[in-house]
């Protein structure tokens, strides 16, 4: 044979052919495979009815075995037929014009063409191929699902070969109600937007009727593109997509999987989408993302080479999200937060002084070189040695606990609240340090009157740099000898420098004396003064034990994740001890409530500390009231005898939701489950509107 023409594969056409010319006979065909949605329309209406029922059903089963399968056809075409296409074919071909079109994905000469070619075909059969999966992606996917991740599966199969795909990598199991969106069932817009109407209430009055079911969602290429063209529908499937806990959409192309992404960051600007892929049709949705994983693979390496992170195996994304992802993220947090405290407390103390003290007049009391100085060297280095070594668990904790992620998820460590918290830190401790250190030193000097003012100076910089030094070192997850040396060579670098800055030598000399004005001898008198001993470790000491109480309020009160597992990890507990305590902690989600203006009322969640062992929990929502007994099981678990309850939670009266709707497709269907549920409001807002979803 003698290849003729090749009409290449892509994402848009789902097929690809060859045209060939047999040297013996001269004959010359076409030959032709793809996707059986594309294929069917051009195969012959003969063929159809004779094979058709046959080779679907075939097509069906393999689908359903998770094989991707494609369809073959060919025909016979004549020698003048043939002649007249290839010129045009041909003149297209190198016709920039139209090659630009082409690339740009808009209608053109050259598609046009091919589609003229791939009509009227005979069928030939079908083939199916097994893709297997690569080792540990189905626990990947259920500890993303269990960090509280809202995990999408793009994929252009068919619809059976996708759902067995989703049930074969845990990402569907037999207790999931997925919902189907099929564009085979949608006679147009209205009726699409009815039935996402209709899963939005039925699972937001399962969400009211407490019920623990999982929902999916399952869609095919062309209802999103219906939905994408419609802005009245798009606004319900966001509030759909953000209720479901997985979605799995099939029949898209590349360009659909883009705008699936885009889609996402445009309407929840909170949410920050991770795209992973393998292959060069995955490109677009890689760049889409705000963050993008490319596996080298068999595929090639387009996917690499367009993505921020590569890997080599689906698994490695436990350690990048549960591990690094979380560490940094913590960190970074850290980081950032500690900047704004440690400048808002620096700069506090001298604008208390200017208004306690120097009568607004601008006057500085600390020295200008320990003010250049303060964020440069003083407080540069345990900061920096925090972001790099610093990590809250060791690597095994983190991947076998991946609810700690919601850390992140919830903006624990990162927001609002927490800079509000360092915030308010910054200033308690600022009026801490100065009318400490300024009261301290009244008559307190060598001949019993007040010292001067460029001293007074000195004692509270002294104050002020080790409370910042060592409220870095309280809010570090781990300690170890390269961050206590730091933070010991931080604080106590400070009497050398400050002793060269008050000498003759610095004082006199044009460059550095205008950075060391007043300074001279300022070291050698405070040196010498019990008082600026006294008042550096009152101050001091009052600002750290404010913080430690705040720690143990938060480590031994509070039912935050992390502090359990890390009390649990103290102790010695294994990981399946740690993940048992882990699983007893209430997950913080995405709740929706029915009123705003109820939230504080009759919507509000009241909680009543006993004595003994165990929490009572009580939830009055619309006149019912539902009990809920946080037992001291965890404590029992670990093996905590005699130590601080940790509670988790179970229910009293047993009267949870559990009616299914397997494959659900049709708006007949969901009315009925929505009629089986008792009437309430329909209209709901988000109660944390910081949780990103996505």
């Amino acid at each position: 044979f003698q290849v003729l023409n090749e009409l290449e594969f892509t994402s848009e056409r789902k097929r690809m052919s060859i045209v060939v010319k047999d040297l013996k006979t001269g004959v010359i065909e076409l030959l032709s495979k793809g996707a059986d949605s594309e294929m069917w329309p051009r195969i012959l209406e003969s063929d159809q009815q004779l094979f058709g029922e046959s080779t679907k059903q075939m097509l069906r089963d393999q689908g359903n075995d998770g094989l991707r399968t494609l369809l073959y056809g060919s025909k016979v075409v004549e020698p003048a037929a043939y002649e007249k296409w290839n010129a045009e074919f041909s003149a297209a071909c190198v016709d920039l014009v139209e090659m630009d079109k082409k690339k740009d994905k808009l209608p053109n000469k050259i598609e046009q063409l091919a589609d003229e070619m791939e009509k009227d075909l005979t069928l030939l059969g079908s083939t199916a191929l097994e893709d297997k999966l690569q080792g540990g992606v189905p626990a990947t996917i259920a500890k993303c699902l269990e960090a509280g991740i809202s995990v999408w599966m793009l994929t252009g199969d068919k619809q059976e070969t996708a759902i067995n795909i989703a049930f074969a990598c845990s990402f569907l199991d037999e207790e999931t109600d997925f919902m189907v969106l099929n564009s085979q069932d949608l006679i147009g817009p209205d009726v699409l937007r009815k039935q996402v109407e209709g899963f939005v209430r039925l699972i937001r009055r399962r969400r009211s009727a407490e019920s623990r079911m999982r929902h999916a969602l399952v869609i095919d290429g062309e209802a999103l593109q219906m939905i994408f063209a419609n802005p009245q529908v798009l606004t319900d499937f966001v509030s759909l997509v953000q209720l479901v806990d997985a979605v799995v959409a099939n029949r898209c192309s590349p360009r659909q999987k883009s705008s699936t992404v885009t889609m996402i960051r445009e309407q929840l600007p909170l949410a920050r989408t991770l795209s992973i892929g393998d292959g060069a049709n995955d490109v677009a949705m890689l760049m889409a993302a705000h963050v993008g994983v490319g596996i080298s693979g068999q595929e090639g390496l387009q996917a690499v080479n367009n993505s921020d992170f590569a890997i080599a195996r689906f698994h490695y994304l436990q350690d990048l999200l549960f591990v690094h992802g979380k560490n940094n993220y913590l960190n970074m947090s850290t980081l950032v937060c500690y900047m704004f405290y440690k400048n808002v407390m620096i700069v506090m103390t001298a604008f208390l002084w200017t208004v306690t003290y120097a009568g607004m007049s601008g006057q500085k009391f600390e020295s200008e070189y320990s003010l250049q100085l303060f964020n440069a060297v003083w407080t540069f280095l345990p900061v920096l040695f925090l972001g790099v070594l610093d990590q809250q668990l060791p690597r095994k904790f983190s991947r076998e606990i991946p609810r700690l992620y919601e850390v992140g998820l919830t903006q624990s460590a990162f927001g609002p609240k927490a800079m509000r918290h360092w915030g308010v830190t910054a200033l308690v401790e600022s009026v801490i340090v100065i009318y400490f250190c300024v009261y301290a030193m009244v008559n307190n000097g060598e001949d019993g009157s007040d010292i001067g003012l460029w001293t007074q100076g000195f004692v509270v910089m002294t104050a002020a740099l080790t409370v910042a030094n060592l409220k870095l070192f309280a809010h570090q997850w781990a300690w170890n000898w390269i961050q206590l040396a730091i933070l010991w060579l931080s604080i106590l670098i400070w009497w050398p420098l400050a002793w060269l800055g008050s000498s003759e030598v610095v004082q006199t000399n044009q460059f550095t004396a205008v950075m060391c004005e007043g300074q001279l001898g300022v070291l050698g008198y405070a040196v010498r003064l019990p008082a600026y001993w006294l008042a550096v470790v009152l101050s001091v000491a009052t600002c750290c034990l404010l913080d430690m109480a705040r720690a143990h309020f938060s480590r031994f009160f509070s039912l935050d994740l992390e502090y359990v597992v890390i009390e649990a990890y103290l102790h010695g507990k294994t990981e399946a001890q740690i993940a048992a305590a882990a699983s007893a902690i209430p997950r913080k989600r995405l709740e929706f409530v029915e009123n705003p203006a109820q939230e504080a009322g009759e919507e509000s969640e009241s909680v009543r500390e006993a004595l003994d062992d165990q929490t009572i929990l009580t939830l009055t929502r619309n006149a019912e009231q539902i009990t809920l007994t946080i037992h001291d099981h965890m404590r029992r678990t670990l093996g905590f005898e005699g130590q601080r309850a940790v509670p988790k939670a179970t229910r009293d009266d047993g009267s949870w939701f559990s009616r299914s709707t397997k494959n659900l497709a049709t708006l007949e269907d969901v009315q009925v489950e929505v009629d089986s549920v008792r009437p309430s409001n329909s209209v709901f807002t988000a109660r944390n509107k910081d949780v990103p979803c996505g």
